[in-house]
Protein backbone atom coordinates (compact mmCIF):
# COMPACT_ATOMS: atom_id res chain seq x y z
CA UNK A 1 0.00 0.00 0.00
CA UNK A 2 1.61 3.26 -1.19
CA UNK A 3 0.18 7.03 -0.41
CA UNK A 4 -0.26 9.56 -3.12
CA UNK A 5 1.26 12.61 -1.21
CA UNK A 6 2.86 14.40 1.49
CA UNK A 7 1.25 14.23 4.47
CA UNK A 8 2.39 16.67 7.30
CA UNK A 9 1.68 16.71 11.31
CA UNK A 10 0.06 20.07 12.10
CA UNK A 11 -3.14 20.89 14.23
CA UNK A 12 -5.59 20.32 11.90
CA UNK A 13 -4.50 17.13 10.95
CA UNK A 14 -3.98 16.22 14.51
CA UNK A 15 -7.71 17.31 15.23
CA UNK A 16 -9.36 15.51 12.01
CA UNK A 17 -7.74 12.12 13.16
CA UNK A 18 -9.00 12.59 16.84
CA UNK A 19 -12.28 12.92 15.83
CA UNK A 20 -12.53 9.53 14.46
CA UNK A 21 -11.94 8.16 18.00
CA UNK A 22 -14.52 10.12 20.01
CA UNK A 23 -17.34 8.46 22.26
CA UNK A 24 -20.20 7.73 20.56
CA UNK A 25 -22.52 10.80 20.11
CA UNK A 26 -26.04 10.97 21.93
CA UNK A 27 -28.46 13.97 22.28
CA UNK A 28 -28.64 17.20 20.65
CA UNK A 29 -26.19 17.85 17.85
CA UNK A 30 -25.84 21.64 19.11
CA UNK A 31 -22.67 22.89 20.68
CA UNK A 32 -21.61 24.92 23.91
CA UNK A 33 -25.68 24.61 25.63
CA UNK A 34 -26.90 22.57 28.37
CA UNK A 35 -28.36 19.84 26.38
CA UNK A 36 -25.37 19.64 24.37
CA UNK A 37 -23.81 15.91 24.51
CA UNK A 38 -20.26 17.54 24.46
CA UNK A 39 -19.21 16.34 21.50
CA UNK A 40 -19.46 18.63 18.66
CA UNK A 41 -16.57 19.42 16.40
CA UNK A 42 -16.43 23.03 18.54
CA UNK A 43 -16.69 21.89 21.91
CA UNK A 44 -13.95 19.40 20.96
CA UNK A 45 -11.51 22.27 19.34
CA UNK A 46 -12.65 23.90 22.45
CA UNK A 47 -11.51 21.28 24.78
CA UNK A 48 -8.10 20.41 22.79
CA UNK A 49 -7.61 24.45 23.64
CA UNK A 50 -7.89 24.79 26.80
CA UNK A 51 -4.90 22.25 26.89
CA UNK A 52 -3.26 24.74 25.06
CA UNK A 53 -4.52 27.64 27.71
CA UNK A 54 -6.76 26.27 30.56
CA UNK A 55 -8.21 29.78 30.67
CA UNK A 56 -9.80 30.21 27.68
CA UNK A 57 -13.49 31.15 28.21
CA UNK A 58 -16.54 29.57 26.53
CA UNK A 59 -17.73 31.55 23.52
CA UNK A 60 -20.95 33.56 23.70
CA UNK A 61 -23.78 32.40 22.42
CA UNK A 62 -24.08 35.22 19.06
CA UNK A 63 -20.35 33.70 17.97
CA UNK A 64 -21.82 29.97 17.43
CA UNK A 65 -21.61 30.41 13.42
CA UNK A 66 -18.24 31.99 13.90
CA UNK A 67 -16.68 29.11 15.85
CA UNK A 68 -18.08 26.53 13.41
CA UNK A 69 -16.89 28.02 10.56
CA UNK A 70 -13.20 28.31 12.52
CA UNK A 71 -13.44 24.99 13.57
CA UNK A 72 -14.46 23.48 10.28
CA UNK A 73 -11.56 25.79 8.89
CA UNK A 74 -8.89 24.46 10.93
CA UNK A 75 -9.87 20.95 10.58
CA UNK A 76 -9.41 21.13 6.75
CA UNK A 77 -6.09 23.11 7.31
CA UNK A 78 -7.31 26.20 5.38
CA UNK A 79 -6.57 28.58 8.19
CA UNK A 80 -5.20 28.19 11.88
CA UNK A 81 -8.13 28.43 13.89
CA UNK A 82 -9.73 32.34 13.92
CA UNK A 83 -9.83 34.95 16.49
CA UNK A 84 -11.32 32.59 19.10
CA UNK A 85 -9.17 29.30 19.64
CA UNK A 86 -5.71 30.25 20.53
CA UNK A 87 -3.59 28.92 17.53
CA UNK A 88 -3.29 32.57 16.18
CA UNK A 89 -1.84 34.03 19.64
CA UNK A 90 1.64 33.46 19.69
CA UNK A 91 1.71 34.44 23.62
CA UNK A 92 -0.65 31.80 23.94
CA UNK A 93 1.15 29.13 22.09
CA UNK A 94 4.63 30.42 23.28
CA UNK A 95 3.27 29.94 26.77
CA UNK A 96 2.33 26.18 26.25
CA UNK A 97 5.25 25.48 25.09
CA UNK A 98 7.32 26.70 28.35
CA UNK A 99 4.38 24.45 30.67
CA UNK A 100 5.09 21.56 28.39
CA UNK A 101 8.70 21.84 28.80
CA UNK A 102 8.25 23.07 32.65
CA UNK A 103 5.03 22.08 34.13
CA UNK A 104 4.86 18.41 32.49
CA UNK A 105 2.78 16.86 34.82
CA UNK A 106 0.01 19.56 35.17
CA UNK A 107 -0.14 19.79 31.28
CA UNK A 108 -0.19 15.93 31.12
CA UNK A 109 -3.04 16.05 33.53
CA UNK A 110 -5.40 18.22 31.34
CA UNK A 111 -4.56 16.46 28.47
CA UNK A 112 -5.60 13.13 30.34
CA UNK A 113 -8.90 14.65 31.56
CA UNK A 114 -9.49 15.64 28.12
CA UNK A 115 -8.98 12.11 27.07
CA UNK A 116 -11.30 10.64 30.43
CA UNK A 117 -13.80 12.91 28.31
CA UNK A 118 -13.69 12.52 24.72
CA UNK A 119 -11.94 10.02 23.44
CA UNK A 120 -13.58 6.26 23.32
CA UNK A 121 -11.24 4.05 25.07
CA UNK A 122 -11.11 0.11 25.45
CA UNK A 123 -14.13 -0.06 22.78
CA UNK A 124 -14.46 -2.80 20.66
CA UNK A 125 -14.30 -0.90 17.73
CA UNK A 126 -10.71 -0.16 18.64
CA UNK A 127 -11.06 3.62 17.65
CA UNK A 128 -8.41 4.34 20.24
CA UNK A 129 -5.47 2.17 18.58
CA UNK A 130 -7.01 3.30 15.22
CA UNK A 131 -5.77 7.17 16.43
CA UNK A 132 -2.55 5.85 17.86
CA UNK A 133 -1.69 3.94 14.31
CA UNK A 134 -2.98 7.06 12.59
CA UNK A 135 -0.93 9.64 14.49
CA UNK A 136 2.33 7.20 14.60
CA UNK A 137 1.67 6.72 10.83
CA UNK A 138 1.37 10.80 9.74
CA UNK A 139 4.91 11.17 12.02
CA UNK A 140 6.12 8.32 9.92
CA UNK A 141 5.77 9.87 6.52
CA UNK A 142 6.23 13.09 7.70
CA UNK A 143 9.68 13.92 5.88
CA UNK A 144 9.63 17.41 7.53
CA UNK A 145 10.16 15.92 11.02
CA UNK A 146 13.66 14.35 11.31
CA UNK A 147 14.48 11.16 13.29
CA UNK A 148 16.10 13.74 16.13
CA UNK A 149 13.24 15.67 16.64
CA UNK A 150 12.19 15.34 20.26
CA UNK A 151 8.61 14.23 21.08
CA UNK A 152 7.32 14.83 25.15
CA UNK A 153 5.40 11.97 24.41
CA UNK A 154 6.55 10.29 27.96
CA UNK A 155 4.47 10.12 31.36
CA UNK A 156 7.20 11.75 33.47
CA UNK A 157 7.95 14.58 30.78
CA UNK A 158 11.10 12.70 28.98
CA UNK A 159 11.54 13.59 25.54
CA UNK A 160 11.72 10.86 22.64
CA UNK A 161 13.00 11.00 19.08
CA UNK A 162 10.97 10.54 15.98
CA UNK A 163 12.93 7.37 15.38
CA UNK A 164 12.35 5.99 18.50
CA UNK A 165 8.64 6.39 19.01
CA UNK A 166 8.07 5.03 16.02
CA UNK A 167 10.09 1.95 17.84
CA UNK A 168 8.59 2.76 20.92
CA UNK A 169 7.17 -0.93 22.32
CA UNK A 170 4.61 1.07 24.93
CA UNK A 171 2.28 4.53 24.21
CA UNK A 172 1.10 6.16 27.10
CA UNK A 173 -2.25 7.56 25.76
CA UNK A 174 -2.29 11.12 27.35
CA UNK A 175 1.36 11.48 27.14
CA UNK A 176 1.27 10.47 23.51
CA UNK A 177 -1.52 12.60 22.37
CA UNK A 178 0.05 15.51 24.59
CA UNK A 179 3.52 15.30 22.72
CA UNK A 180 1.54 15.44 19.34
CA UNK A 181 -0.49 17.89 19.88
CA UNK A 182 2.32 20.10 21.38
CA UNK A 183 4.67 19.33 17.93
CA UNK A 184 2.01 19.81 15.91
CA UNK A 185 0.36 23.28 17.23
CA UNK A 186 4.53 24.78 17.95
CA UNK A 187 5.88 23.84 15.01
CA UNK A 188 7.47 26.90 12.44
CA UNK A 189 4.90 25.65 10.04
CA UNK A 190 1.64 27.11 10.27
CA UNK A 191 -1.61 24.68 10.13
CA UNK A 192 -2.13 25.52 6.24
CA UNK A 193 1.02 23.35 6.11
CA UNK A 194 -1.46 20.32 6.12
CA UNK A 195 -4.00 21.42 3.52
CA UNK A 196 -2.56 18.86 1.38
CA UNK A 197 -2.84 15.92 3.49
CA UNK A 198 -6.09 16.72 4.00
CA UNK A 199 -7.46 17.00 0.50
CA UNK A 200 -5.62 13.66 -0.21
CA UNK A 201 -7.33 12.02 2.83
CA UNK A 202 -11.23 14.15 2.17
CA UNK A 203 -10.77 14.71 -1.80
CA UNK A 204 -13.40 17.66 -2.61
CA UNK A 205 -16.93 16.69 -4.18
CA UNK A 206 -18.39 19.48 -5.93
CA UNK A 207 -19.54 21.55 -2.44
CA UNK A 208 -20.63 17.89 -1.37
CA UNK A 209 -19.77 17.24 1.97
CA UNK A 210 -16.54 14.92 1.74
CA UNK A 211 -15.94 11.56 2.17
CA UNK A 212 -12.99 9.81 3.47
CA UNK A 213 -11.28 8.39 1.07
CA UNK A 214 -8.04 6.82 3.23
CA UNK A 215 -7.38 5.03 6.56
CA UNK A 216 -3.92 6.61 7.38
CA UNK A 217 -3.90 3.72 10.62
CA UNK A 218 -3.34 1.47 8.02
CA UNK A 219 -0.03 2.89 6.61
CA UNK A 220 1.54 2.35 10.36
CA UNK A 221 2.87 -1.71 11.31
CA UNK A 222 4.14 -2.69 14.40
CA UNK A 223 3.58 -4.34 18.31
CA UNK A 224 2.89 -1.83 20.97
CA UNK A 225 1.70 -1.83 24.40
CA UNK A 226 -0.73 0.70 24.62
CA UNK A 227 -1.62 2.05 28.37
CA UNK A 228 -4.68 4.52 29.50
CA UNK A 229 -4.12 4.94 33.04
CA UNK A 230 -5.48 8.26 33.61
CA UNK A 231 -4.84 9.08 37.12
CA UNK A 232 -1.21 8.64 38.06
CA UNK A 233 0.00 8.53 33.62
CA UNK A 234 3.26 10.14 35.42
CA UNK A 235 3.74 6.86 36.86
CA UNK A 236 2.46 4.27 34.31
CA UNK A 237 6.01 3.45 32.70
CA UNK A 238 9.62 4.21 33.00
CA UNK A 239 11.52 6.70 30.24
CA UNK A 240 14.99 4.72 30.51
CA UNK A 241 13.04 1.13 30.49
CA UNK A 242 11.72 2.38 27.47
CA UNK A 243 14.10 3.66 26.40
CA UNK A 244 16.77 1.06 26.75
CA UNK A 245 13.82 -1.54 25.35
CA UNK A 246 13.77 0.58 22.13
CA UNK A 247 17.14 0.24 21.56
CA UNK A 248 16.85 -3.79 22.14
CA UNK A 249 13.90 -3.45 19.66
CA UNK A 250 16.29 -1.70 17.01
CA UNK A 251 19.12 -4.37 17.75
CA UNK A 252 16.84 -7.30 17.80
CA UNK A 253 15.10 -5.98 14.23
CA UNK A 254 18.47 -5.84 12.60
CA UNK A 255 19.72 -9.24 13.82
CA UNK A 256 16.83 -10.68 12.80
CA UNK A 257 17.00 -8.68 9.14
CA UNK A 258 20.22 -10.02 9.19
CA UNK A 259 19.02 -13.58 9.66
CA UNK A 260 16.78 -13.50 7.21
CA UNK A 261 18.77 -12.96 4.59
CA UNK A 262 20.31 -16.12 5.29
CA UNK A 263 16.90 -18.62 6.04
CA UNK A 264 13.80 -18.63 5.24
CA UNK A 265 11.63 -17.51 8.17
CA UNK A 266 9.56 -20.59 9.58
CA UNK A 267 6.97 -18.29 11.72
CA UNK A 268 6.35 -15.65 13.66
CA UNK A 269 7.25 -15.09 17.74
CA UNK A 270 5.43 -12.89 19.63
CA UNK A 271 8.38 -11.12 22.42
CA UNK A 272 6.02 -9.55 25.81
CA UNK A 273 8.57 -7.98 27.70
CA UNK A 274 7.95 -6.51 31.22
CA UNK A 275 9.24 -2.98 32.33
CA UNK A 276 9.85 -1.23 35.58
CA UNK A 277 10.87 -2.60 38.59
CA UNK A 278 7.72 -4.32 39.00
CA UNK A 279 5.93 -1.42 41.21
CA UNK A 280 4.68 0.44 38.59
CA UNK A 281 0.96 0.22 37.54
CA UNK A 282 -0.45 -0.69 34.06
CA UNK A 283 -3.61 0.07 34.60
CA UNK A 284 -5.86 -1.15 31.60
CA UNK A 285 -2.75 -2.37 29.75
CA UNK A 286 -3.48 -4.62 26.65
CA UNK A 287 -1.21 -5.32 23.67
CA UNK A 288 -2.01 -4.12 20.44
CA UNK A 289 -1.22 -5.70 17.05
CA UNK A 290 -0.10 -3.18 14.90
CA UNK A 291 2.31 -5.41 12.40
CA UNK A 292 5.63 -3.78 11.43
Amino acid sequence: MSKTGAWRLTGGIFFTLLLRALKQRSGKREFFTDDSDGLSEPEVLYGLSKVIRPDLQIPSKNRKGTIKTDTSNHKACKKNGGSYFPFEDPSAIEAFDVRVRNMYSSVVNDMATFVSSFVDIKSSDGDDVSLVKALLAVINTDDSIHDVQEFYAFPNGATVSKKKLLHSPQICLPSFLLGTWHYAVCRSEKNIFGRETYNEWYPPDNHKIRSCTIKPEEYFDGNVDILYDLDNVEEVLNADDVLDAISENEQDSAESNEAAKKQSPVGQQNIFQQFGNGNNQYAYAHIVNIGR
